[in-house]
């Protein structure tokens, strides 16, 4: 996508999971592999915006597998929080995971302002008595 100048790449709702099918409809075992070959193909841009939903929330290592292959994006990586990441985790674990300084944040590309918002104060997937 190009705004102003501006280039980014949106990825959303990776689901990575070693869990095999969801709703036997979708495979996302493979989401890990697809998401490495795609961020070598994103070099052109100012930054990538993930949406969230890194993992299925099935087992505790989904996010940080994901995370290590964004690490090895040449753009700067910013993220939302998605439902599915709350599954084993609070917003603020999962904030500290995704090295943001909270759910809400803001950050600058050129002369603008982006603003991340959390739109999951409470989801259906996080554990009772988290925040």
């Amino acid at each position: 996508m190009e705004f102003d100048g501006i280039k980014f790449a949106v990825i959303g709702d990776c689901h990575h999971t070693h869990g095999g099918n969801l709703n036997k409809t979708r495979d996302c075992t493979t989401a890990k592999k697809r998401l490495e070959t795609l961020i070598y193909q994103l070099n052109e841009q100012d930054f990538v915006m993930s949406l969230g939903d890194l993992g299925d929330g099935r087992s505790d290592d989904e996010i940080p597998e994901i995370l290590e292959v964004y690490k090895k994006s040449k753009n700067p990586v910013y993220f939302t929080i998605g439902n599915h990441d709350l599954h084993r985790r609070s917003a603020t674990e999962v904030a500290k995971l995704f090295c943001i300084p909270a759910p809400f944040y803001d950050f600058k590309v050129k002369n603008y302002r982006l603003i991340v918002l959390n739109a999951f104060e409470r989801s259906r997937y996080s554990y009772e008595n988290k925040e």
